[in-house]
């Protein structure tokens, strides 16, 4: 996660980026469940950066209900089963 977040991938509450590893952090719950999506994709076989712009898509839905599509791709769709890895 410290290196997704010095990416700018995930935000935290009260840490900035150029600050070093070993600080304490809070992590926003929505900060918590998009590291969770990207740590399935990431898994699934996409790259970190791919990842974090599927995970932030996903977050960026207005309602979120298990399962759902998400279209990634011209001829590319994943589905989310829940928030579970």
């Amino acid at each position: 996660m410290d290196h997704w977040f010095k990416r700018g991938w995930l935000i935290s509450f009260d840490r900035k980026s150029e600050e070093g590893s070993g600080v304490p952090i809070e992590w926003p719950e929505r900060t918590v469940r998009k590291a969770i999506l990207m740590s399935a994709f990431v898994k699934a076989g996409f790259n970190p950066e791919r990842a974090h712009e599927i995970a932030e898509k996903a977050m960026n839905r207005t309602i979120v209900s298990y399962p759902f599509s998400l279209r990634i791709g011209t001829h590319l769709t994943v589905t989310i089963f829940g928030e579970g890895v």
